[in-house]
């Protein structure tokens, strides 16, 4: 699968303009401030803007662990196998973590960006597994705590959503089902979700068509085909595009190639049980907002703000 990885360079150019970096309040901080435009319900009262991109984190010094936070270049861009060389000398780009891994020391066994132990209790935030990842452990979600190199540069701003989120935006919100379906942009497969007040693109010849493919298979996602130009003129209207990301077990990557069937998962801030925690999955055929996982596999981070 092609994928468009210009990660370093951010990186480099994120690095080199750091220290010049101003510190707003939160609710200051511009939709270009890694923010997209469109606005999505997760619940009757509260609604919220995502990310440009899914969250990558990249360790610039080994011998001192230092961590860098960034949000990937586009929306459709994800790692996917390159995870596998996940660890603390790993020096590049990683976007599968695993639960509450944010860097913070809570008293988890696990809690670096880096960590790829199979051990679930090993991420328990607090050291206690009802914990979730927010009130006093809120720390232990990557927005939470980070500083983002292209979000702002703001700890705090940023936030993953609770599984009663994802569900809300993907089956309560009003009309949630025609406002969803998968889709393909530059060859990259995903889950398409619109803003509550969608507006099609001006040009005509730049459809959508909502809901998922019956079938399942490797192009059964290009329901909807979007080359980068469309693709830019959807992202005007507020649309969301969540990329095929695979899943991580220990340092093993699985569902992300064209081999087999191709899954999203995305991790929500909300526990379930000592050796599981909720979040979105998503193939072409089926979504299950409310999916539990083993703590220890590395999903997807998309983060929110709360508008």
């Amino acid at each position: 699968m092609k994928r468009t990885l210009v990660i370093l360079s951010i990186f480099v150019t994120a690095l080199a303009t750091m220290v010049s970096c101003k510190k707003e309040d939160p609710a200051l901080v511009a939709v270009s401030d890694g923010m997209l435009k469109g606005e999505f319900s997760v619940s009757p009262e509260k609604k919220v803007r995502f990310s440009k991109g899914n969250l990558q984190c990249l360790i610039t010094d080994v011998a001192t662990k230092t961590v860098v936070w960034n949000f990937a270049s586009t929306q459709y861009e994800a790692i996917g196998s390159g995870n596998s060389a996940i660890g603390a000398a790993n020096t590049n780009a990683i976007d599968l973590f695993g639960w509450g891994t944010s860097g913070w020391e809570s008293g988890a066994v696990a809690y670096q960006p880096y960590s790829f132990s199979t051990t679930n209790s090993d991420y328990w935030p607090g050291g206690d597994a009802k914990n979730n990842l927010t009130g006093t452990c809120m720390k232990a979600d990557w927005g939470r705590n980070n500083p983002i190199m292209n979000g702002g540069m703001l700890p705090g701003a940023w936030r993953v959503l609770t599984s009663e989120e994802w569900e809300y935006l993907i089956k309560g919100r009003p009309n949630a089902e025609a406002k969803l379906g998968v889709g393909a942009v530059l060859a990259n497969h995903g889950l398409i979700l619109l803003p509550d007040n969608w507006t099609p693109p001006a040009d005509t010849n730049v459809k959508f068509i909502s809901g998922l493919n019956p079938r399942v298979g490797t192009q059964d996602y290009n329901i909807n085909w979007y080359s980068e130009e469309d693709w830019q003129k959807m992202e005007e209207t507020g649309a969301v595009f969540l990329p095929v990301t695979g899943y991580r077990n220990g340092k093993t990557v699985d569902g992300f190639d064209f081999h087999g069937t191709q899954v999203g998962n995305y991790w929500s801030s909300t526990a379930q049980r000592p050796s599981t925690a909720l979040g979105l999955h998503f193939t072409s055929d089926k979504i299950v907002p409310q999916s539990y996982a083993y703590r220890h596999f590395g999903r997807a981070v998309r983060l929110v703000r709360d508008i």
